[in-house]
């Protein structure tokens, strides 16, 4: 399977190859940092005594929109791409957005699971 670049915006030059910022930290925060701390979080829920919501809960469903909308806005404004280089389409962003949505709860809802099981 090739791998596809975006096409060049503007056909008189080359295409820029640079990646603002803005990008990098968005590409950074969906994939890795938004995912990273949504696992820490739910490990820090199963280890946590029985109760029914915590800040810990508060602070997992308010970073998951957050990852959801960094995806979005890495398609939208910084032409954000799939994993085989094509440019990424809104198609793209429902299909990442409902199945985050649905680990996402899962995690939480094991992470619930795991906490009343040990009876803490």
């Amino acid at each position: 399977m090739a791998i596809r670049s975006h096409p060049a915006k503007d056909s008189t030059g080359p295409e820029d190859p640079t990646t603002s910022i803005a990008a990098l930290f968005l590409r950074g925060f969906w994939m890795l940092i938004g995912n990273g701390a949504l696992v820490l979080l739910g490990l820090a829920i199963a280890g946590q005594s029985a109760q029914l919501i915590s800040l810990k809960d508060a602070a997992y469903w308010s970073l998951v929109p957050l990852v959801v909308a960094a995806r979005y806005l890495d398609i939208t404004r910084f032409e954000g791409a799939t994993v085989y280089g094509e440019p990424a389409t809104l198609q793209h962003w429902k299909r990442y957005a409902l199945g985050f949505l649905v680990v996402s709860a899962a995690l939480w809802l094991g992470a619930h699971g795991f906490t009343l099981l040990l009876g803490k």
